[in-house]
């Protein structure tokens, strides 16, 4: 995996899981978590699915918590227009905050929380972009 050696957040990732969990593809499809396990012919997703989905084929996974909505992405992996579809189905779910973990090429990942959706909107822009823009921006 080029996004993390070390899993995602371990069995904790996959108790916190709901039918609210989404994955926008690169056409900007919303899918339901559920939907990823079907294209590859598996009873479940678990989370090494899940970052399969992000870290390889630049999809983005989003999840409402309680407390806000969940992110997380690959810098510089997924294209504009999975950014536009995320977009779409954040909006739909009104979140209070939303918390970004972004995975990074060398393996390492970091968190970022956002109080408004255009806060978010202008970072993930930023993030899909290119690797050159990260890190003139100083993210990262």
């Amino acid at each position: 995996m080029l996004c993390s050696p070390r899993g995602r957040l371990g069995g904790e990732a996959e108790k916190m899981r709901s039918a609210e969990d989404i994955l926008i593809d690169d056409a900007g499809k919303v899918l339901p978590v559920a939907a990823l396990a079907l294209r590859f012919g598996r009873r479940k997703a678990d989370d090494t699915l899940i970052e399969h989905a992000v870290c390889e084929l630049g999809y983005i996974h989003a999840a409402t918590r309680s407390d806000g909505m969940m992110v997380e992405l690959r810098a510089a992996a997924f294209s504009l227009v999975t950014l536009i579809g995320a977009l779409f189905a954040i909006t739909d779910r009104k979140p209070s905050h939303i918390l970004l973990t972004i995975f990074w090429e060398e393996g390492r990942r970091t968190s970022e929380t956002f109080a408004s959706l255009g806060a978010f909107a202008v970072r993930a822009e930023m993030l899909a972009q290119s690797a050159s823009v990260i890190a003139s921006s100083g993210f990262g």
